[in-house]
């Protein structure tokens, strides 16, 4: 992403009454973050007023990190989302079956709620999920996949499960399996902590010697994410797609001789932004399968003749949204912010 200075004007997404909806985006420390405001026209003069804060932290994962409350933030009006890391397929050299991983969970919490963060400059612990490395190159016997780790907000530690609004916590996808002429596809994340939660989808099941199939889609903002496509011959199948809204495509499966496709990247919150597909498994005689998709795509599985190298799950994400609390006569000028910005 380019973030140096600069305008890119598009037809409105949408118009309110004569005003328009504006963003803009800058990079901070925890990833990205996007302001919101509405453009509102006074004859020849615009007034831009903030309307919503989207805060988008991907970075450090797998290590706790800290989100510090802005001065804007609003109590009674915020979101938290999060997305568990996808779990990475097996290897194996062989005529064994090989399952792929499955993708992270999504949780999400309206209005924050019984925590510190009482006044602005209060920090809140948060970890994103790791993806679980791809395994590999394998050149004999068969080595399983790993599982992702879960992504958590407003606590030092993974809280389990739960349904209060006081902290979020999406699961990640459990490795894939292989061994013997069937295999199971690695669990999705399942048992998250949140007011509204959506499954990560589970690898592709295997029920013959020398298959090897997909990771699954990790769940989003539209429902769970989907499974691997089953495979019951000896080819690789198709991954499976993130959440039936925008998730990610389906990572391409690779056929009875070739590499699996990676995952795709969701689409919920922007074009790069949302839950990921599954990656493709693979059966070449030497390559790899797909890696799952941003964010929290599973990866594929891999049966190889002589090499063969699994698809890596992928790493989770926060997406932290607020109305801001400030006056409703407060301009912002656009030209002078070092950001990326938009007129929709």
């Amino acid at each position: 992403m380019n973030w140096s200075p600069q305008w890119t004007r598009r037809n409105p997404l949408r118009h309110i009454g004569d005003d328009e909806l504006v963003f803009i985006e800058q990079k901070t420390a925890f990833g990205f973050e996007r302001r919101w405001f509405r453009k509102i026209w006074f004859g020849r003069r615009a007034i831009i007023v903030p309307a919503l804060v989207q805060s988008f932290l991907t970075t450090g994962p797998g290590s706790n990190q800290t989100w510090t409350k802005p001065a804007d933030w609003n109590d009674g009006n915020n979101s938290i989302e999060c997305v568990g890391g996808g779990g990475s397929g097996p290897a194996t050299v062989g005529s064994s079956a090989a399952a792929g991983a499955g993708g992270g969970q999504y949780a999400k919490i309206v209005n924050l709620a019984g925590s510190s963060l009482t006044t602005p400059g209060v920090s809140a612990t948060y970890n994103i999920g790791s993806g679980a490395a791809a395994v590999g190159p394998v050149t004999s016997g068969a080595t399983q996949g790993s599982a992702g780790t879960v992504t958590y907000f407003n606590t030092a530690s993974d809280p389990g499960a739960g349904a209060d609004n006081s902290k979020c916590s999406a699961k990640p996808g459990a490795g894939g399996a292989t061994g013997g002429s069937t295999a199971t596809g690695g669990a999705g994340g399942t048992g998250g902590w949140g007011t509204t939660l959506a499954n990560g989808g589970a690898g592709g099941n295997c029920t013959s010697s020398g298959s090897s199939s997909g990771g699954g889609g990790a769940g989003g903002t539209h429902g769970a994410g989907n499974a691997g496509a089953a495979v019951s011959t000896s080819v690789g199948g198709a991954g499976g797609s993130g959440d039936a809204g925008s998730g990610g495509a389906a990572g391409t499966g690779g056929g009875a001789s070739g590499n699996g496709g990676a995952g795709g990247n969701g689409t919920e919150w922007d074009g790069t932004h949302g839950s990921g597909g599954g990656g493709g498994g693979a059966r070449p005689t030497s390559g790899s399968a797909g890696s799952g998709g941003n964010y929290g795509g599973g990866g594929g599985a891999c049966r190889a003749s002589t090499s063969a190298t699994s698809g890596a799950g992928i790493q989770g994400i926060i997406v932290i949204n607020y109305v801001p609390l400030v006056g409703f006569g407060q301009i912002v000028n656009i030209n002078q912010a070092k950001t990326r910005a938009a007129f929709w």
